[in-house]
């Protein structure tokens, strides 16, 4: 499908489906024994490296968002390690992982993820971005086209103007500064009181008090990250539009119709210009559906990444 002629499906949202619930998944999984570190020019670059893939079988490639970590895939990391290997990364930067010796730029970051899977041996990716990391995988998928199968797009920053690239550029720095040591100083606070998960997430997510204290706890080892504006400048002085057609593997773009942070929008503008695409709105949802809406998340890219 491609251009005017790609499938435009919009999905109807209840709000009772909405997060997963005191039984997600991810609670029973001891991420301990599948956290991987691997040295990368001389930084340390933290991953989850979990399932199975048999040789020549494609792996699951989970790549975050500005400000996120691997944590941000957790509702989605035990569905899809049952059936295949997956790997979700903390970008240079971000989470665990240092911070690299280079400039942050996305093309920078794209040749990270293409030379991360090489030093993995995995030959073939499906790749699946939010936010910023959307945009990463666009670059990759544009760039880099020897190993990507499919790629997945969640969200992804860079085709529409952002709540947060109209801040003024000192005082954003200054709030993000401020907001950030706030958050990693009162972490516990902000999980156990609704009211501060409510002003941390209000932005991010449509229903913030229906996303579990437990993830945001996981969620939240970014949260004040130097590297947040590093990366927030990446994202707005890379333009990737003209380089959309250059995306050769079907591309899955889901979004959600109450995202603040990016606007909808840009759902057209990929889909217009990727020659093999599909675009699925999710109603009542944020910037964040594979966290808000997992259920349906992981159903629906599982269909794509079976096609």
């Amino acid at each position: 499908m491609s251009g005017s002629s790609s499938s435009r499906l919009v999905t109807k949202e209840a709000v009772d489906d909405y997060g997963s619930g005191p039984h997600a998944a991810w609670r029973s999984v001891n991420w301990r024994d599948h956290l991987r570190q691997l040295d990368f020019h001389g930084s340390s670059v933290n991953y989850v490296d979990i399932g199975k893939a048999a040789d020549g079988e494609t792996s699951l490639l989970l790549i975050h968002g500005l400000g996120g970590c691997w944590q941000n895939w957790l509702e989605n990391i035990p569905y899809f390690s049952r059936s295949r290997r997956v790997i979700a990364i903390d970008l240079p930067g971000f989470g665990r992982s240092q911070m690299p010796k280079d400039r942050l730029t996305i093309p920078g970051y794209a040749r990270f993820v293409d030379s991360f899977s090489e030093k993995l041996g995995l030959s073939k990716i499906d790749v699946v971005g939010n936010s910023m990391g959307g945009l990463i995988s666009s670059e990759l998928a544009s760039s880099f086209t020897d190993r990507l199968r499919r790629l997945t797009l969640v969200s992804p920053a860079g085709f529409s103007a952002t709540s947060v690239g109209r801040l003024p550029l000192l005082p954003g720095r200054r709030v993000n500064r401020a907001l950030g040591a706030l958050a990693v100083r009162y972490r516990d606070e902000v999980v156990r009181r609704k009211r501060a998960r409510w002003l941390v997430l209000q932005g991010v997510v449509r229903y913030p008090n229906r996303i579990s204290p437990e993830l945001l706890y996981e969620m939240s080892s970014s949260f004040g990250s130097p590297s947040f504006w590093d990366g927030l400048n990446a994202v707005l002085s890379h333009n990737l539009s003209t380089k959309l057609e250059n995306i050769k593997a079907p591309t899955l773009i889901v979004w959600g119709r109450s995202d603040r942070i990016v606007s909808p929008r840009g759902a057209d503008i990929i889909d217009e210009r990727v020659p093999i695409s599909q675009k699925v709105i999710f109603d009542n949802t944020g910037h964040a559906s594979m966290l808000e809406r997992p259920a349906r998340f992981n159903r629906l890219l599982d269909e794509f990444l079976s096609g």
